[in-house]
């Protein structure tokens, strides 16, 4: 550490003594679409949420939002808020990785919901993946399962999501 000619101190990094928790929040503006389709969002389409209207359900159809962390920083917890009030369907959200040398995508988690109760969260707090900037980018999609096996789709405000929240800790800051 060293003082600044106008009484400031400067460091180059700063150790906490234990883990500094934050969260990352992404809401509903922050999703786009993967395969046409158009997403609805706000209080008027989607009570507080959004959904993927017009667009067949399959692999890699959905919204997908990017995740912005500090590097070195570790994720802990995932929630999910959503409703779901489709027998017929259920959302499926995943945070992945995205390695930049070969395009491959890994899912850190994934959470899935279980229809017609309404709102929900759900929460899976057994994470333990360091965030790597410099090799790969995160992001969160959100899709459907068809429980059906129909690839019908999407039902709409049926199954909405509301919003993901990323709890991870850093060490130390820059």
């Amino acid at each position: 550490m060293e003082a600044t000619p106008d009484g400031n101190l400067k460091a180059k990094k700063f150790i906490f003594t234990t883990p500094k928790t934050s969260y990352y929040a992404i809401d509903e503006s922050q999703f786009v679409g993967t395969q046409g389709g158009t997403i609805l969002r706000g209080r008027n389409n989607a009570p507080g949420g959004a959904f993927f209207y017009g667009n067949p359900t399959g692999i890699g159809t959905g919204m997908f939002a990017p995740v912005n962390l500090p590097h070195g920083a570790k994720i802990t917890k995932v929630i999910a808020h959503f409703d779901d009030i489709s027998v017929n369907f259920n959302l499926s959200i995943k945070i992945s990785t995205h390695a930049f040398d070969t395009g491959a995508y890994t899912d850190i988690t994934t959470i899935t919901t279980s229809g017609s109760g309404g709102y929900g969260s759900i929460e899976n707090g057994s994470l333990n993946h360091i965030v790597d900037n410099k090799i790969q980018s995160y992001q969160a999609m959100v899709s459907v399962v068809d429980l059906s096996n129909v690839n019908a789709f999407w039902q709409g405000y049926f199954t909405v999501i509301r919003g993901i929240s990323i709890e991870y800790t850093i060490q130390e800051a820059d």
